[in-house]
């Protein structure tokens, strides 16, 4: 499964947990308004069905970089 080329996010997924990363680290993973879409765009329907398609009913995990 494949996620969306996100700026400031990284999605990954191994072993049926998916990982939302921030990655930000030179601004000690700030919140931006684009960072922020991101994660809402990862959140969206589209983007949570392919994550649920990896998590088999689990939370995902957030991480920072």
């Amino acid at each position: 499964m494949t996620f969306p080329n996100f700026e400031d996010i990284a999605v990954t997924s191994a072993d049926g947990v998916a990982t939302i990363s921030l990655n930000r680290p030179e601004a000690a993973n700030g919140m931006t308004l684009p960072m922020m879409q991101d994660l809402m765009l990862a959140a969206s329907p589209d983007g949570m069905e392919s994550i649920n398609a990896l998590l088999e009913k689990r939370a995902p995990n957030f991480t920072g970089a």
